[in-house]
């Protein structure tokens, strides 16, 4: 997987491609990573944030759901997660070693779809990438 890092806002994020065969759809790899990461809450004693429980809920429900999704639960990077024709596009914070979790292949951030609408879990709204961005920097 190829890391992107250095002096940028999003100094700590990472794109790939998903390449596990299980993880067909967006919302079967967002569910993957949405348990990963709130294991990871939990094991630190953080508890579950506001929406995860209702996110989980939809997903489960709706497993074959292919559009663009996004959610805040990453530590310190949205998670933007899409269909390209490469396969299933992830733009996230690299604070998970998801190279353990399931097998991805390279990819760069201008791989993903920035010109489009992603469902954005914790409010169940749709959403523009470029101005969700913007906002959550002006947090």
């Amino acid at each position: 997987m190829k890391i992107r890092q250095g002096f940028v806002s999003n100094s700590s994020s990472s794109s790939f491609i998903v390449a596990e065969k299980n993880l067909t759809t967006t919302a079967r790899t967002a569910l993957m990573m949405i348990s990963i990461i709130m294991e990871e809450y939990e094991n630190d004693g953080w508890g579950l944030p506001e929406g995860v429980d209702e996110a989980v809920e939809f997903l489960l429900h709706n497993m074959d759901f292919d559009k663009p999704i996004c959610f805040p639960w990453g530590i310190n990077y949205e998670t933007f997660i899409c269909r390209t024709p490469g396969g299933i596009f992830v733009d996230t914070c690299n604070n998970h070693p998801w190279w353990n979790y399931f097998k991805c292949d390279d990819a760069d951030e201008n791989d993903g779809e920035y010109n489009t609408l992603y469902l954005e879990l914790s409010s169940m709204e749709t959403v523009d990438r470029n101005y969700y961005i913007t906002q959550c920097l002006r947090g």
